[in-house]
């Protein structure tokens, strides 16, 4: 059965509901050919078919007295709030793969387009001058590589990382652990708002009303994790919350990497275990895509041709990048119209910056 959006909001938002209790009861219902109306008021001993817990059941009797479905997910649009289901472009697809991964996720800020190639950077909360230097070197080749620099949103590395990547043109995510009617720390409110007015995007897990509790961090480092390529560690102590981000990770089969650091400084603790544990040491960017300083260069001089490029142009380049493609792949991933397609290719060609071999072209 096909589960209206709201309802499914609405469902997600109420106090105890987590991923498993909530396609638990979308389950029940479906097998016992119920409704919406069903479940809010209990028709049929729904609730106890769910094994519902009395803390939820209290929450479906609060809700109500609020809210319904529609109102409610009306009250996250004057909000300025989102909801994006798996179904939808916009959920992170890699999320989407988890088997434990958020029914759904409330949003603000631009729209993703689902195509971005997400890349977490964390690190400590109290970051050191090296940390900051780390960043502004690191952050601009990754924006140039076409990556979305995604975040804990935490003082420190997390907020550092985000401002070098709109400093640098760039797309980023921050995911908080918490609702958005939430902040924290709290006076950090302010500069959710300064990045929302640059274009950032944020995520949570969380519906709005969800305070920042300890227990809600390690949901948020999942999806953190989840949602991305690979996390960059920059700077962390022994007990940093972003080793677990970078655990989850490991254990997602993402690529970990981490920046060495000084022996004598405690921030280097917590980068030298998980380069103990095996993540990749990385001293540049370039690094991290397995490249030597001269091949990196090189690219780089090759991003900034392309950057002088027409739209359309630029955007063949960039999917070539990673690998060849055949002109109706190409098509299809720039929905472009098929002749225009064909100029664009053969002028690039003559420019001398792809090649076709074979029925595939890739960048020479």
């Amino acid at each position: 059965m096909q589960w209206l959006k709201e309802f499914q909001t609405a469902l997600y938002a109420l106090d105890g509901v987590g991923a498993v209790t909530f396609h638990q009861v979308l389950k029940t219902l479906t097998e016992a050919e119920g409704t919406e109306a069903d479940f809010w008021v209990g028709k049929g001993n729904i609730w106890q078919k769910i094994k519902l817990q009395e803390k939820v059941v209290q929450s479906i009797r609060k809700f109500k007295k609020e809210y319904t479905s529609s109102s409610y997910f009306e009250s996250l649009s004057e909000k300025g709030i989102r909801v994006v289901l798996p179904a939808e472009g916009e959920f992170p697809p890699l999320l989407e793969q988890l088997p434990r991964h958020p029914p759904l996720l409330f949003a603000r800020g631009p729209q993703l387009s689902g195509k971005e190639a997400f890349l977490a950077v964390v690190g400590t909360r109290s970051i050191t001058d090296y940390g900051r230097r780390v960043v502004r070197d690191f952050i601009p080749p990754l924006v140039q590589f076409g990556k979305t620099i995604v975040s804990g949103f935490m003082y420190g590395v997390d907020v550092a990382a985000q401002r070098a990547t709109l400093a640098a043109g760039g797309k980023t995510v921050g995911v908080l652990g918490f609702g958005f009617d939430h902040m924290y720390p709290p006076e950090q409110r302010a500069l959710l708002y300064w990045f929302l007015d640059r274009g950032a995007t944020f995520f949570s897990p969380f519906a709005p009303h969800v305070p920042a509790k300890p227990g809600n961090f390690p949901a948020r480092n999942t999806v953190v994790a989840g949602m991305s390529e690979g996390v960059l560690v920059i700077e962390g102590a022994e007990d940093s919350g972003s080793l677990i981000t970078a655990h989850c990770a490991a254990e997602l089969g993402r690529d970990v990497w981490a920046v060495p650091g000084s022996i004598y400084s405690r921030f280097s603790v917590g980068t030298q275990q998980l380069l103990n544990e095996g993540a990749q040491l990385v001293n540049s960017a370039g690094e991290m895509f397995g490249l030597t300083k001269r091949q990196f260069r090189k690219i780089e001089v090759q991003r900034q041709t392309w950057a002088q490029l027409p739209e359309l142009k630029r955007k063949v380049c960039e999917l070539l990048w990673n690998e060849s493609m055949t002109t109706d792949i190409l098509q299809e991933k720039l929905a472009c119209n098929s002749s225009e397609l064909a100029i664009q290719l053969v002028e690039l060609e003559m420019l001398g910056l792809i090649e076709q071999v074979g029925n595939r072209w890739s960048l020479k």
